[in-house]
């Protein structure tokens, strides 16, 4: 493949097995695959990357899908939008479990009006783009019903409102991922360092409350980011003296 030309790694008309309207795909590095919302084919297929030939398995038919997000736990979490609901699956699961909607078309707090693409946060907390309410609804684990989280004030252009919203960006994950590598920073780190003790003692405590802000965590980041520089910058000066 050039800088130019794309490649053809799933579907094409010059392969025996086809996509229609694909709306949706995650990569599974653990079985090196992609994971396909076939949409007009109405199935959910892994697509194995690995084998000189193409090798599609259907994980789920009769489903008119839409997103698709995976937790830690590997669960895979499917929406339909024909049935307004989003489905949790294990692996190998043709029936899943209703997390989010499922009591048909509407826009009472326990339904869903076509929704399309989701998100799973580390507590198994659903985010649904409900497209004709053209609101964002979070689905904690194990709830009956869902909260407005943006949008929810009719069509529009205004700060409060949504207009047929389609994608999301799982910023709490992406938030997650700088919280992992700054704790293996502070692994690194000494271990008299009070302050930074301090700062970790407050950050291990707000992702351990279930329904924390971005906000707050985002906070705790930069105070642990600017400790760390602070660190390093005394470290220096004192290795400079030594020199």
């Amino acid at each position: 493949m050039n800088g130019t030309n794309g490649e053809v790694i799933a579907g094409g008309n010059d392969q025996e097995i086809r996509l229609n309207r694909p709306t949706d795909v995650l990569i599974d590095k653990e079985t090196c695959s992609l994971i396909i919302c076939d949409s007009e084919n109405r199935r959910v297929v892994r697509w194995y990357l690995h084998s000189s030939t193409t090798h599609e398995e259907t994980l789920i038919d009769n489903i008119r899908c839409w997103g698709l997000a995976m937790d830690d736990q590997r669960h895979l979490y499917i929406s339909d939008f024909e049935k307004h609901e989003i489905r949790r699956y294990h692996i190998g699961d043709k029936n899943g479990t209703v997390v989010a909607g499922g009591h048909g078309e509407g826009s009472g707090f326990n339904q869903l009006n076509v929704p399309t693409y989701i998100s799973v946060d580390r507590q198994q907390a659903v985010y649904v783009s409900d497209r004709f309410n053209h609101r964002v609804m979070k689905w904690n684990k194990g709830a009956k019903e869902g909260i407005v989280v943006a949008g929810g004030q009719g069509r529009g252009k205004t700060l409060t409102q949504l207009s047929f919203p389609n994608g999301l960006e799982d910023k709490c994950q992406s938030l997650q991922l700088s919280v992992d590598r700054l704790l293996l920073t502070l692994a690194k780190a000494e271990e008299d360092e009070s302050s930074l003790k301090t700062l970790v003692q407050s950050l291990n405590q707000t992702l351990s409350q279930p329904n924390y802000q971005t906000a707050d965590l985002q906070q705790n980041l930069g105070s642990i980011q600017n400790a760390l520089q602070s660190s390093e910058s005394k470290r220096r000066v004192a290795q400079e003296k030594l020199e």
